[in-house]
């Protein structure tokens, strides 16, 4: 388990609680753990100051990566084209990665199959290619202010990750999503409670008794996980 408790419990106590302006998320994986953030508005230096004030990088041995001047377009693709920030010309080549094409919703049932216009934002550039499709399975939990987790039951979520195989890509995705913000217009009501939002995702087998076994483990973490949080 080495450092991904104490990072992990560190940063649920620090990233919901920190200025709205930076939002977060730590990701888990069965290997190693990841936190990722985006500062709106401020200095490079400012955001290095507010990292240095986590205390999360006297846990173990981070690699830090702390960069600025990123563009809109640029931070809109951090993730998925490029992971940190650079130059604005060079951010412009992933332009079409932005530039997605409406799909209409699968069907469902008898039900009017709802589309979208189906076009693209900027019709003098190549549409973003589709995301490929993959067998994929997720939960989430949110986890209340009033109800903090148990540091065994944090322990053993995180155990129950190291404990699957690597094909099942286990990815503990956790976020900090401003939600400590004290207003919002959004069909969720009760966000003055909420403390973060955690989502576990496996991807799925072909083979039938693997999947009965990734499907057994989102049961037991149900089990373990309902009743702490409600």
């Amino acid at each position: 388990m080495g450092a991904y408790f104490p990072v992990a419990q560190r940063f649920l106590e620090w990233g919901p609680a920190i200025s709205k302006d930076f939002t977060s998320q730590i990701n888990v994986y069965k290997s190693q753990v990841q936190i990722l953030g985006w500062y709106l508005g401020g200095t490079a230096a400012q955001l290095r100051d507010l990292v240095k004030s986590s205390r999360l990088l006297d846990i173990g041995n981070p690699q830090v990566i702390i960069s600025d001047y990123c563009d809109t377009d640029n931070a809109r693709v951090s993730g998925t084209c490029v992971n940190e920030c650079v130059r604005d010309d060079e951010a412009k080549q992933y332009a079409s990665a932005l530039n997605t094409l409406q799909q209409a919703f699968a069907p469902f049932g008898n039900a009017t199959k709802f589309k979208y216009q189906e076009s693209t934002q900027n019709a003098d550039i190549f549409a973003a290619d589709l995301w490929s499709r993959s067998h994929r399975k997720s939960k989430c939990f949110f986890v209340q202010k009033d109800k903090p987790l148990d540091d065994d039951i944090f322990r053993e979520v995180i155990a129950r990750i190291e404990r699957l195989d690597g094909a099942s890509q286990i990815w503990a995705e956790w976020h900090a999503w401003n939600i400590s913000s004290e207003t919002t217009n959004s069909s969720f009501p009760w966000a003055a409670e909420a403390q973060a939002h955690l989502e576990f995702q496996i991807h799925g087998s072909e083979n039938s008794i693997v999947q009965e076994g990734y499907d057994k483990w989102f049961v037991d973490l149900q089990q373990l996980r309902r009743p702490v949080v409600g």
